[in-house]
């Protein structure tokens, strides 16, 4: 279900700390059951997708030397969008993983 920040200090717990009902204050932090597998399929996918960056910036660098205007403008922003699914797939998986 979706925890508000007052059913979660209700409830005296959250996903990341445990609340310390007498002061209010972290009391410590919980241990969290993330996924062993999940980290290291995020770490292969950045490891790949970052080594294959370079080859992806030299094919686009060859490739736009012989276009002009609007095409090559477009296949000068290959490299940008590629990163930011990158960037993106990271991001997915790290709010995937704070929601269980």
């Amino acid at each position: 279900g979706l925890n508000s920040p007052l059913r979660v200090l209700e409830n005296g717990r959250s996903t990341g700390t445990l609340v310390n009902k007498q002061t209010g204050g972290v009391s410590e932090m919980a241990s969290g059951n993330i996924d062993v597998r999940s980290i290291i399929g995020v770490l292969v996918v950045l490891i790949v997708g970052l080594s294959v960056l370079p080859i992806i910036l030299d094919a686009v660098a060859t490739a736009a030397a012989s276009l002009t205007g609007a095409a090559q403008t477009m296949l000068n922003l290959i490299p940008l969008f590629y990163v930011i699914a990158l960037l993106l797939a990271v991001i997915y998986w790290a709010v995937g993983t704070t929601k269980k």
